[in-house]
């Protein structure tokens, strides 16, 4: 097994495995995969109409976006850099 096949392996567990957790998104953010996967439409349930068919709830007003140059970090809390004048922003806060 190579070690790209493994890597997809051991992230499809974690994501199984922790579903619900809320561990997913700092996974993909340090995976460095956000860009691929966050952005998009937003989903809800999916239901059987009266004929049967499948049918799943899209959020048309929502469509989630990722900015790589700012959003793998987050903002350093002003009141932090109060305490410590030596801490600078991160780019693109």
């Amino acid at each position: 097994m190579s070690q790209t096949e493994l890597r997809a392996i051991v992230r499809r567990e974690r994501t199984v495995e922790l579903a619900f957790e809320g561990q997913h998104l700092f996974d993909i953010r340090r995976w460095k995969t956000a860009e691929k996967v966050i952005p998009g439409p937003v989903y809800g349930i999916t239901y059987k109409d009266a004929s049967g068919a499948l049918v799943t709830v899209q959020v048309v007003s929502v469509n989630k976006a990722f900015d790589v140059s700012r959003h793998y970090l987050w903002p350093v809390p002003q009141k932090e850099r109060d305490l410590n004048p030596s801490l600078t922003q991160n780019p693109g806060w």
